[in-house]
């Protein structure tokens, strides 16, 4: 029988209407918002089963009824009733059992119905919700029943997703689940759930909407899922099961998992790379090269994440069908955070990771390990040839330390990468040279930044090897050489390169080196490098068994070459450096130099050698503004040394202005060379040169002619030129009788810049030294 709507919903809604307009109760848009808000609170019938024509439906079936809101009980069971063979039941016929908030009731006979026999059941409009609002119609339904009870709990027959599929997420997902018969549907909505295995992410009636199609039932979120998840379903919430038209409770119903997908992709050892999706962090790859075959092949997944495993491979990445792959290593076990170590090592190929002939690729919180490898030709961690924008972030890189050739942390070749906060070691080759970082052709748009960058344990070794590309160079917490015995080395190394820019680099080290020569930086061969804020140092720990270098000038066909030097600390050894051979700070060799406001120290420690502040052969330098220190030579310190061995040179004639010496520690603190064209240097009367002993830490003292100042702090302070003021500077005053009016250091009207290249105050009263100590 068809369902009769004895009353129209609407009638009195448009009678409501009506009134108010004739009343003039406000506009027609407040008026129709109170109606819509009325009909809003309105009760409707949303769900009842047995269904309307529904036939043989068993004996002892109960009468099922879901409404839109929480109604009142009374009212309900009231206006409640059912009929057979000429005969009407009401409420004393059988017992309602309600859900909590009253949107719904079971009722059950008190006796089974009459065997095929047509049933039908009315709810009046009389009907209320608890917010005392009526049922806008009556409704009456019917169903015929069968010849016997039904006694056998339902089951599930199926369900989509099945189960360990793996679904889209950019799409919205919907959940079906199909039983063996009829079932009183209230019962399965409120049983049903689906949440993730994380327990981020739950589901149930009240955040999607469910369609019945017979015995099928499917379930729409109101929100996608989440993508990157394993979720269950679940059909007992809260200890409620689905019931049948019977009420029979469905038999034990194990629970159905599926994946969503991702636009990564999960590498694991715990993984397969023949049954798991590989795209979802529940269903792993095994290898790191599945999975950037998989990338290679479908362009939608660009991301590549791996546990913190060690795995023994190598990657390759050498075509523009890699473009655009991100592989970031350290994930936890469940890829939820970053916290661990993935380690990838390889012992039979030159290098672990290949990177060739493409572009955009990005690597980060790997340890890439060739340490281990037997490998006799050139090898490494990491080669980068004709690539650009490769970006290499939170790695340790490890050459080989058994190697026959050279070895490289880093070896990049005619591209460009950009390295952030790694920590890059090479290797120990014994018959040719390790590196660090290896640049080299047109490698120009590099950037080394925030890192520590050793070159090796044996042989020849070099921080970054720099040769006919111009990179920048900043911010890195070390570069050094590394200790090696026989061989030079060599914190920085620069050859043909045009214009590399290294600044506000912590340290620049020549390393460790009981047998050889060592520079914190060589510059070589027509090369024009811009170094700003850096402390560079010869050799840290026991210094070179021959010549100590902080920077080495040496462009022996071509006195055009130079660059500048600015705002540095910069010493030739170490205060352990105590060998008899040479400390040189900068030692320039046809090089024009523009060397402004640094420090400048030959340093070294109780050693017979001599020490040089600056040393300088066939030089038109620039030498201003910077504070001088000879070193601790027992012999001999020299504050600039300057020598020319040509006589038929006619151009060195170097500028020397506005430098302070510490006259304590400079023997000759303005020494002519032979052949010197610059000879009114001596007479130059803006070098001061009147420091009266080495810099000590003191504390603040009043203003005394003859006491020496030094900032205790770790900050700037200026220098005041009023007598009787505290001091927090490396201030000195004049012992010079001829400069007894200034009483305290750069006090000059002449000078021009301090040492943060500020230009200094008009009254010259205040000077920034921007320096704190003269050792690191």
């Amino acid at each position: 029988m068809k369902i009769k709507y004895i009353a129209n919903a609407f009638i009195p809604l448009v009678l409501t209407l009506i009134i108010l307009l004739l009343q003039g109760c406000g506009s027609r848009k407040d008026i129709l918002n109170i109606a819509l808000t009325q009909k809003d609170k309105i009760p409707q019938i949303l769900l009842y089963d047995p269904e309307d024509g529904n036939l043989n439906v068993p004996l002892n079936t109960r009468i099922s009824v879901v409404f839109s809101k929480s109604m009142d009980r009374e009212s309900v069971e009231s206006n409640f009733s059912y009929s057979y063979n000429d005969k009407t039941y009401g409420k004393n016929s059988g017992y309602f059992d309600w859900n909590d908030d009253n949107t719904g009731f079971i009722f059950t006979p008190s006796e089974d119905f009459p065997a095929y026999t047509d049933v039908f059941v009315t709810i009046t409009n009389d009907a209320k919700s608890s917010e005392n609002i009526n049922l806008t119609n009556d409704l009456t339904w019917s169903f015929t029943t069968s010849d016997s009870d039904d006694l056998t709990q339902p089951h599930v027959s199926s369900v989509t997703p099945f189960d360990g599929t793996l679904v889209e997420t950019d799409q919205y997902i919907s959940i079906s689940i199909t039983f063996n018969e009829a079932m009183l549907k209230g019962t399965v909505e409120n049983s049903f759930y689906i949440q993730s295995d994380d327990g981020n992410d739950f589901r149930d009636n009240n955040s999607g909407y469910f369609m019945w199609n017979g015995n099928e039932v499917t379930y729409y979120p109101n929100e996608p899922l989440n993508e990157n998840n394993l979720y269950y379903i679940y059909l007992d919430k809260n200890g409620n099961i689905p019931w049948d038209l019977a009420g029979n409770g469905l038999t034990s119903y194990t629970a159905v998992s599926f994946y969503t997908n991702s636009d990564e992709i999960f590498v694991s050892l715990s993984g397969d790379d023949t049954s798991n999706y590989g795209t979802n962090r529940y269903s792993p790859f095994k290898t790191i090269a599945k999975a950037i075959d998989y990338a290679k092949n479908n362009a939608r997944y660009s991301v590549i994440n791996i546990d913190s495993n060690s795995y023994t491979e190598s990657i390759s990445l050498d075509t523009t069908d890699y473009n655009g792959i991100t592989i970031r290593g350290g994930w936890n076990t469940d890829f939820t955070f970053q916290d661990g170590t993935t380690t990838i090592s390889d012992s039979a190929n030159d290098f672990v990771v290949t990177i060739n002939n493409c572009s955009d690729i990005t690597l980060e919180n790997i340890k890439i390990d060739s340490s281990t490898t037997t490998n006799t030709n050139q090898n490494g961690a990491i080669s980068v040839d004709t690539c650009q924008n490769i970006v290499l972030n939170n790695l340790t890189l490890n050459a080989s330390t058994s190697s026959g050739s050279s070895t490289y942390g880093l070896c990049v070749d005619d591209s460009s990468v950009t390295v952030n906060n790694c920590t890059i070691n090479g290797g120990a080759s014994t018959t040719d040279k390790n590196c660090g970082v290896y640049l080299i052709g047109s490698s120009d748009q590099s950037v080394i930044r925030n890192s520590s960058i050793t070159g090796g344990s044996a042989g020849e070794i070099y921080g970054i090897y720099i040769d006919g590309c111009s990179p920048t160079i900043e911010n890195n917490q070390s570069i050094s050489a590394g200790s090696t015995s026989g061989n030079p080395s060599y914190g920085i190394y620069i050859t043909n390169s045009a214009s590399p820019v290294i600044r506000d680099n912590h340290f620049i080290d020549g390393g460790d080196n009981s047998g050889d020569d060592t520079f914190g930086l060589w510059v070589d061969k027509n090369s024009t490098p811009s170094i700003y804020r850096c402390a560079i140092i010869g050799g840290s720990e026991n210094g070179g068994g021959h010549y100590n270098y902080g920077i080495y000038y040496d462009n022996a066909s071509d006195d055009t070459a130079g660059g500048i030097l600015m705002n540095n600390f910069i010493f030739g050894g170490s205060l352990n450096t105590q060998n008899s051979n040479e400390c040189h700070a900068i030692h320039i060799v046809r090089s024009n130099i523009e060397i402004l406001n640094n420090t400048i120290n030959g340093l070294g420690s109780n050693g017979t050698g001599h020490r040089y502040a600056i040393y300088g052969f066939h030089t038109d330098s620039l030498i201003i503004n910077n504070i001088i220190i000879g070193g601790n030579s027992t012999v001999e310190n020299y504050g600039i040394y300057l020598n020319d061995v040509s006589s038929s040179n006619t151009a060195n004639e170097p500028c020397i202005f506005n430098n302070v010496f510490d006259k304590d520690k400079c023997n000759d603190y303005l020494t002519d060379g032979v052949n010197n064209k610059g000879n009114d240097i001596d007479s130059n009367v803006n070098n001061f040169t009147y420091f009266t002993c080495q810099p000590e830490y003191n504390v603040e003292y009043t203003s005394t002619d003859g006491v020496t100042y030094v900032n205790e702090s770790n900050y700037d302070y200026h220098i005041s030129t009023d007598d009787n003021n505290l001091i927090k500077n490396h201030g000195f005053s004049s012992s010079n009788s001829n400069y007894s009016t200034f009483n305290y250091i750069y006090d000059n009207t002449e000078a021009l810049y301090d040492i943060d290249d500020e230009p200094r105050p008009s009254d010259y009263s205040k000077i920034d030294l921007g320096a704190d100590e003269f050792a690191p």
